[in-house]
Order: C-alpha cells, then structure tokens, then sequence
C-alpha cells in the first residue's frame, strides 16, 4: 500500500497523526504528510482509521489496501466505499 496526503485539500486536523504517527506527521503550519509512504502491513488497518478519520478526506491509498484485498489506485471517495 502507498499512502499520500492532498496537501491542499487538508485542514490541519491532525487525526491521521494521531492514529498512525510512524506514518504521518505535521509541518510547521499544521499541513500533514506522509511521512512513511509505503508503511508496513502491521500499520495498514491504522492507515485505514486515519483515512476515516480525516474530516476532508485529505488521506490517499493506492495499491493493495489490506483486508479489503482491493488494488488500485482509489480516491478519497472511493476509499470510504471500498471500506
């Protein structure tokens, strides 16, 4: 799985940090990223919280999303529905 963040869609909330902070961090002026953008497999089902939590869905999975089995790129829409 790879993860990114849409730096200009986020807002700051720093939900993803809080839930998978080996994955993702905050700059200066709150803007997340992905800080590990292909992260284990043990982290994949917090990479997964912090793309539910993000309240602009802001977090993006491409590949192999974990127990799903979906592959692909997908979006921030498409995430919640492959969920």
């Amino acid at each position: 799985m790879r993860v990114a963040v849409d730096e200009d869609r986020c807002i700051g909330a720093g939900q993803c940090e809080l839930a998978a902070p080996e994955v993702f961090e905050q700059d200066d002026e709150g803007v997340s990223r992905a800080s590990d953008p292909e992260p284990a497999e043990d982290l994949w089902q917090r990479v997964h919280q912090a793309a539910d939590l993000c309240p602009v869905q802001a977090v993006l999975l491409t590949g192999t999303t974990g127990k799903t089995g979906t592959t692909g790129t997908a979006s921030p829409e498409q995430h919640r529905e492959t969920r």
